[in-house]
């Protein structure tokens, strides 16, 4: 993963997802490659159920796929709010408190 991410975003670090998006196929939107050994771990070091935290991640990369971004504070801002009301559908807890 690491490797990925300094080759797509010159980013010499491991991340726990990264999205590929594809506009000239048809029928293929994106790709979301996870990196579950640094999701489980995050998943332990920050006390949430493994199942959330892949959740919040899968929809995450899905509105990144979808055109959404979080470089800004305000883009940030919408992106995580539209995560939380996503995963609230799926009962699953704020990851952001």
């Amino acid at each position: 993963m690491r490797r990925l991410n300094f080759a797509f975003r010159k980013r010499d670090k491991v991340t726990n997802i990264l999205t590929f998006c594809y506009e000239s196929y048809p029928n293929i939107s994106a790709d979301l490659v996870l990196c579950v050994p640094f999701i489980n771990a995050e998943s332990r070091c920050r006390r949430l159920p493994k199942g959330d935290h892949f959740s919040h991640l899968i929809v995450h990369g899905t509105l990144h796929a979808a055109g959404f971004n979080h470089e800004a504070s305000k883009d940030a801002k919408i992106m995580e709010k539209m995560e939380v009301d996503v995963l609230e559908c799926f009962q699953i807890l704020n990851p952001y408190q």
